[in-house]
């Protein structure tokens, strides 16, 4: 008797283990394994590696991509994606974005938790987010809000933060 763990046909999946006799031919989706083990079925197969845990390929994330924000207060200590702006003022984010024409809400989380929705829009791959934040305190914006509408993740973009005073 052998144990066979049977592989997909990308041979890189364990999808079967069985127990074969000696009449058994073994196939190039074949893996003689040394026990008849049922947690091999769902594993990475790796012919240098052996069996691994399987970890599913994480799509290719369409980058937001912020060039500039205008209106923001000078004199502050900003680090890098992090501004300083005015309550009830219109602050204008610019860059780029590769889709299709279009526009949508982006959503911001304060630090006590609230959300609120910003509108942006994509025109020839031009980004542009118009911001008003109507109260004050530490807003950001990062790739779990962006893509919270989306059964998957869409967008990547880096968290940004803006300290409304």
């Amino acid at each position: 008797m052998h144990n066979i763990a049977v592989l997909n046909t990308d041979k890189n999946l364990c999808t079967q283990v069985k127990q074969v006799g000696a009449g058994y031919v073994v196939t190039e989706f074949d893996v003689i394994v040394p026990e008849f083990d049922f947690n091999l079925v769902g594993k990475s197969y790796d012919v240098n590696t052996g069996f691994t845990e399987y970890v599913a390929p994480q799509p290719e994330l369409i980058p937001i991509i912020i060039n500039s924000v205008s209106n923001t207060l000078t004199g502050f200590e900003d680090g890098p994606n992090q501004y300083t702006v005015a309550e009830l003022t219109d602050v204008i984010a610019t860059g780029t974005l590769a889709v299709a024409d279009s526009k949508f809400r982006v959503p911001f989380k304060r630090d006590d938790g609230a959300i609120r929705f910003m509108v942006a829009e994509v025109v020839g791959g031009v980004f542009t987010l118009t911001m008003n934040f109507k109260t004050g305190g530490k807003w950001i914006v990062n790739q779990e809000l962006v893509n919270s509408s989306y059964p998957a993740p869409v967008f990547g973009i880096t968290e940004q933060t803006f300290m409304v005073i």
